[in-house]
């Protein structure tokens, strides 16, 4: 009986555990979106959390610096993209893809990817920034390539 106790009490540590280094990982990513949301550096993310800190939120040991900050902005748009379409294409209006090719001064090719969707009749179309895509090369293959390339990100 007590062999059975011992493991219960040591899985209801091993939750509360993880529940709490969870929270402070949600109170670092709320900071990193903060800092994406108000077009802030993402160098400020360190001082940000040091502030929290000395305010006495409990922040996860982990995840202070600027490349956790992008990572997690990256992270958060990806998965906000994808929810984005998703939900876009459940609705009944009209859809298109607006793909447009851009050279920037290193003669180097790259595609910028909108959506276009039509939520109502009495509203005028809504552009989502998808993507841009830097282009190797302009064979066809590579097109032919994007295009599944464009199924397989944002419209599975």
């Amino acid at each position: 009986m007590s062999a059975k106790a011992k493991t219960e009490t040591n899985e209801k540590v091993c939750d509360k555990m993880n529940e709490s280094h969870l929270e402070s990982t949600v109170k670092v990513f709320r900071s990193a979106y903060y800092l994406g949301k108000s077009d802030r550096p993402f160098s400020d993310h360190f001082q940000f959390l040091e502030l929290q800190q000395l305010n006495g939120v409990d922040i996860v040991i982990g995840l202070h610096s600027r490349c956790s900050a992008t990572e997690i902005i990256n992270h958060v748009v990806d998965k906000m993209k994808k929810r984005s379409t998703h939900q876009i294409l459940n609705i009944v209006g009209k859809i298109s893809v607006l793909i447009d090719k851009s050279t920037n001064l290193g003669a180097k090719s790259a595609l910028i990817v909108y959506l276009n969707c039509e939520i109502s009749k009495k509203r005028p179309p809504n552009s989502l920034f998808l993507d841009l895509i830097e282009l190797p090369d302009q064979t066809s293959a590579t097109f032919a390539g994007l295009i599944e390339l464009f199924k397989s990100k944002w419209f599975l």
